[in-house]
């Protein structure tokens, strides 16, 4: 057989081949023009919310890949949003006093889960936060004595609003966190990795130990700084 007609036959293979994947796994998709692209997996549906009726909590523990909102209210709210075809795959319960948001445990195409979970979640007081994964969350409205956040992962956490008379903050890995629309009394900070990190000082201590390429922006004023630097990081007052 001659080489022409062998690469003829070869390519005509790998479009079947093609062809065969797109049916099992995913979906040719139109756009303007007539132009198409090929959605990978199958189509996850239109979003559904669910609610959750939980209560009695005061801590969040979170994990995987999810957008959350965290308010401050008189009564507990969970509400949960994901497409259809996922409903029920998240792990949503309290246990004593924490809340438990587990998105890790999704299916996944070919190893990858694309999964993407919504939450909203209002609580009369909020004392500990844990989250780990890829994710963005937001704090907003919130007071009281100490504030524990361990933060692991690709994380986007912003703190809207709120004031405590103490932080316990931990972060490992590249996240960013924004708390300047918090003011802290006094701040423990424990960072290692490539984080950033903002927040607002209400003229207390500001404590702790960065490691690796991370930076602390601080607004407000502070009565003493003993944060111990190893590495490539920085830790200054904040550019207005």
């Amino acid at each position: 057989m001659k080489p022409s007609k062998i690469a003829l036959l070869s390519l005509g293979g790998i479009v079947v081949a093609a062809i065969v994947v797109t049916a099992v796994t995913g979906r040719i998709v139109l756009g303007s023009g007539g132009v198409g692209r090929v959605q990978i997996g199958p189509d996850p549906g239109e979003m559904t919310t669910v609610s959750h009726d939980l209560r009695g909590f005061n801590a969040i523990e979170i994990r995987g890949a999810w957008t959350v909102t965290v308010t401050q209210g008189d009564e507990w709210r969970v509400d949960l949003s994901s497409a259809e075809n996922y409903v029920g795959t998240a792990e949503v319960s309290a246990r004593g006093e924490r809340l438990s948001l587990d998105g890790t445990q999704t299916g996944s195409f070919f190893g990858r889960s694309d999964a993407q979970f919504l939450a909203e979640i209002v609580m009369p007081e909020l004392e500990e936060l844990d989250v780990a994964g890829g994710m963005r969350v937001t704090l907003s409205g919130f007071e009281g004595e100490r504030l524990s956040i361990d933060v692991a992962g690709a994380t986007e956490l912003t703190g809207e609003s709120g004031r405590y008379d103490e932080l316990d903050l931990s972060m490992a890995g590249a996240s960013n966190v924004q708390l300047a629309g918090f003011v802290f009394t006094d701040a423990d900070v424990d960072m290692a990795g490539a984080s950033n990190l903002e927040l607002t000082m209400g003229g207390g201590e500001l404590t702790g130990a960065l490691a690796g390429a991370g930076r602390i922006q601080y607004f407000g004023t502070v009565s003493h700084e003993a944060v111990d630097v190893a590495g490539f990081g920085s830790i200054g007052p904040a550019e207005l």
